[in-house]
């Protein structure tokens, strides 16, 4: 019984250690109010971290405006984490980045300005640049092996500060609405389809203002103006489509149904077959002003 004892009572005082700390990781504060139009640099306070791997985060809830409109509601989140205490990225002896939820972003830019170069560091100053009418919006520290002060003030980031990048990433597979979805595996992407075989798989209709399709200026058919390219007579056309029941080089309607179309490719072909056209125009015109010629010097023999 004493044995037992003895473990519940190192269960409890483990657990209310543990409880402690995530409590003490807990810090709330008011976001400094800009209360003039126009976008301000903030810097939030200073925060204190060892190296080694120590992580802090930051949330801030707030927006632009005092109404109550969807537009000027945002929310940003910060993850800071120091390095193994001996190697550096790019100078700095911790990373970061930052991601933004809402339809209103309130604050457009964050930089992180430690207090010495690489491992060094020990203390990092945290500024934000906010749009103007911020309203009373609030943030929150959750770090359990550092330390956060406050400061609250309209200041610039010195030089040299680390820019935060903002992302937003996913490591497993995406739904949204069930209507567009992507894949953790290969990348690609779905709307009204969860099965997508291609980078882009849309089961729908498409509307666009401009559709860009790039290709290589030596595919472009601009080769049938050149003078060794040989013009099927209109007898080897008219031979084809007889056979066929299809211009050459252009698929059937059976093929379509089967494999869809190539937008870039049935494009040159179509572009083919047109400058071709040109150049029987071209023929039979000049066909035709050799007619008109002999016609004309045989009317004048008759005169």
């Amino acid at each position: 019984m004493r044995k037992k004892s003895v473990f519940y009572l190192s269960c409890l005082l483990l657990t209310l250690f543990v409880s402690s700390k995530q409590l003490s990781a807990q810090i709330k504060g008011s976001l400094y109010a800009v209360n003039k139009p126009g976008l301000n640099w903030a810097k939030v306070g200073t925060l204190t971290l060892p190296q080694g791997g120590a992580e802090a985060h930051i949330q801030f809830y707030g927006g632009a405006g005092y109404n109550a409109e969807l537009a000027q509601m945002g929310y940003t989140e910060m993850t800071i984490r120091t390095s193994n205490g001996a190697s550096v990225v790019n100078g700095f002896g911790f990373s970061a980045f930052a991601s933004r939820t809402g339809t209103g972003s309130f604050i457009t830019a964050i930089r992180i300005m430690p207090n010495q170069a690489g491992v060094a560091a020990t203390t990092y100053d945290i500024y934000i640049y906010m749009v103007g009418y911020v309203g009373m919006s609030i943030y929150q520290i959750t770090t359990v092996d550092g330390q956060f002060t406050k400061a609250e003030v309209i200041a610039t980031p010195p030089a040299g500060a680390f820019e935060v990048p903002f992302e937003y990433k996913t490591q497993n597979d995406t739904y949204l609405a069930n209507t567009l979805f992507a894949s953790y595996a290969n990348g690609n992407v779905g709307i009204g389809t969860v099965n997508p075989q291609t980078k882009l798989a849309v089961n729908g209709e498409i509307s666009a203002k401009k559709v860009k399709v790039t290709t290589a200026a030596a595919s472009w058919p601009d080769y049938v103006f050149s003078k060794d390219y040989k013009l099927p007579s209109i007898p080897e056309m008219e031979s084809y489509i007889l056979q066929h029941r299809h211009l050459a080089e252009i698929p059937s309607a059976s093929e379509v149904a089967a494999n869809g179309q190539d937008l870039g490719d049935i494009n040159k072909r179509l572009l083919q077959k047109i400058e071709e056209l040109s150049l029987y125009i071209i023929q039979l015109d000049k066909k035709n002003k050799e007619l008109e010629t002999r016609l004309s010097k045989m009317e004048a023999k008759e005169k």
